[in-house]
């Protein structure tokens, strides 16, 4: 039995099941120390090594756009290795270093790279034209557009049209950073009307409301644009605000003064 158990210790791997020795009459059982797990081990390459240990070769000067230019390399790298069909070993390797640059780039900016290594492009910078003058041109252009659905033009005469009117409120966007208003018009132009009436003279402002009350009703009449009637409301209800915050009271209807009482005969 000793001798059994000092053989059992003694073993240095695997041994396969034996019968009862003669000696100790007890049978070998099979032991099984060295269990494969499936994986090859593959000794790394020298190409490979040398490769793993460049990744975490710093950029100098910790520039964003250098590494940038690096990621956007190794990754056509990766890129042509899987193509090819290369080593696995060779393509970790290549990832390894892939990945450790886009790490570098996230420590260095506190933000992950931009899809394909490539910075987002800076925005344009604004032209120096009038706002003011485009939306001028908006309204002429969207005017251009209503006459020609109106005549019944060619349909490529109405998308050329088209076309420019969005190229315009496109290139209004890209100045300004917000989309035009209907019409081509700022909205700022409805607020001429607000301003104070000379010597605060709530009659003015009545004669004012009257005449623009005219107006939004002959355009009314005559079937003008909407963007021309929206136009002519605004004014008239800047007009009905200005009166109540002179006189604390909604302008009469029609922006007549409603007539004063007359005075009671003596009794």
């Amino acid at each position: 039995k000793q001798w059994y158990q000092r053989r059992v210790a003694n073993t240095a791997g695997d041994s396969p099941y034996q019968p009862a020795s003669e000696f100790t009459g007890l049978p070998m059982p099979c032991m099984l120390i060295n269990i494969p797990d499936g994986r090859l081990q593959v000794p790394p390459t020298p190409a490979a090594a040398s490769t793993t240990s460049s990744v975490s070769t710093p950029v100098p000067s910790g520039n964003a756009e250098a590494i940038l230019s690096q990621i956007t390399d190794q990754g056509n790298v990766v890129r042509n290795l899987k193509s090819q069909k290369a080593n696995k070993d060779e393509i970790k390797a290549a990832v390894d270093k892939l990945l450790a640059l886009k790490k570098q780039y996230k420590d260095l900016t506190g933000v992950d790279p931009p899809a394909g290594g490539k910075p987002a492009p800076k925005p344009a910078a604004p032209p120096s034209g009038n706002a003011d003058k485009l939306l001028e041109e908006i309204a002429e252009q969207g005017n251009a557009v209503r006459d020609l659905k109106s005549q019944k033009a060619g349909k490529d005469v109405i998308k050329g049209a088209v076309d420019k009117l969005l190229a315009l409120k496109k290139q209004y966007k890209e100045l300004t950073g917000q989309d035009p208003p209907p019409g081509g018009k700022p909205a700022a132009n409805s607020t001429l009307a607000a301003k104070p009436a000379a010597s605060g003279d709530a009659d003015k402002l009545l004669e004012q409301i009257t005449e623009q009350g005219n107006l939004v009703r002959n355009l009314k009449a005559e079937k003008a644009g909407k963007d021309k009637i929206k136009s002519a409301v605004d004014q008239l209800l800047a007009l009905k605000k200005q009166y109540k915050d002179l006189t604390g009271a909604d302008p009469p209807p029609g922006g007549k003064p409603a007539p004063k009482p007359a005075s009671s005969p003596d009794a």
